[in-house]
């Protein structure tokens, strides 16, 4: 069960020039059977700030900042050192520019920090809080190529960056960083009330790893291989790539037929930093160039219906 408060408000300062601001505060209860260990209460807090200026028809500002807070608390005795708080708080500009009446870019920054704070520390453990904070950026183009023909792209990249967090004291130890990248890219075709899109997609993503192993084989003097092993931090690269579809058939009658699929290609390696010894030096580079090939086939297809 849920209740919750909410208010939104818009106040246009001048003809250009308008603040809207949102919040809301509510509380979950999650119920389960008596055996199931899951009963909790969240207690959650939002608030966003938007702020909007249009320098003209073709160019905009928004501006976003806002924040949220929720107390997650675990009725039951033996899930309570679970209990925490988690904060974020977030700053979002946006840019809006149309130089061109067929072409539409949009520019988005982002900068986000969460903060999880356990409630309790049981004696003998050390707490488990944790902060992260993430730097990104999203950009948009939209080309009309002709009447019903458009290119649609998209770029971005989002690093994540994670650590244990001393609360009393606001400091953080890093343990782990996490690099995204993503582009797609779409030719999109509108003929009457039908949308038809293919294109592809392109992902790329860097995990630091705080103890990575590698391990290759070595024949001794009598013949047999036997496993050779390195630990050490590293990083491990994932790159996906492959072709997409987003069809959407309208009909006369209001009934439609959504079709999303894409077909994606997955190859998966690490490195570890440390120096291998000279005489296994190129069986263990080697082996850090192996790729972990995967394909993964997606499709989606959703048929609505209006009586």
């Amino acid at each position: 069960s849920r209740f919750e408060l909410f208010t939104r408000n818009r106040v246009r300062l001048t003809p250009h020039h308008e603040i809207m601001l949102e919040a809301r505060s509510g509380i979950l209860r999650y119920d389960t059977p008596e055996q199931n260990l899951d009963d909790r209460d969240e207690l959650n807090y939002q608030v966003l700030l938007t702020n909007r200026h249009v320098f003209s028809p073709w160019f905009d500002l928004t501006v976003r900042t806002g924040g949220e807070a929720t107390h997650y608390v675990y009725l039951s005795g033996t899930r309570s050192i679970e209990n925490n708080w988690r904060r974020t708080i977030r700053l979002a500009p946006e840019i809006r520019w149309e130089p061109h009446e067929r072409l539409l870019f949009r520019n988005e920054l982002l900068v986000r920090a969460n903060y999880t704070v356990e409630d309790y520390q049981l004696e003998g453990r050390p707490k488990n809080d944790q902060s992260s904070r993430e730097f990104a950026f999203r950009s948009r183009l939209d080309v009309t190529l002709a009447d019903h023909w458009q290119f649609e792209t998209a770029l971005s990249r989002s690093e994540l960056r994670i650590g244990r967090l001393y609360w009393k004291s606001f400091q953080e130890t890093p343990t782990d960083t996490l690099v995204t990248y993503n582009l797609e890219a779409m030719v999109v075709h509108r003929p009457g009330r039908h949308h038809i899109g293919v294109g592809g997609r392109f992902f790329v993503r860097r995990d630091y790893l705080p103890q990575a192993v590698m391990t290759i084989q070595v024949e001794n003097e009598q013949g047999q291989a036997i496993p050779v092993s390195r630990r050490a931090p590293g990083y491990q690269m994932s790159y996906q790539f492959g072709p997409s579809i987003d069809i959407r058939l309208q009909f006369v009658s209001g009934n439609r037929i959504i079709i999303n699929g894409w077909l994606q290609r997955q190859e998966v390696w690490r490195r570890l930093y440390t120096a291998y010894p000279d005489d296994l030096k190129e069986a263990f580079r080697k082996e850090e160039r192996r790729k972990t090939v995967r394909i993964y086939p997606n499709l989606e297809i959703r048929a609505v219906f209006d009586f």
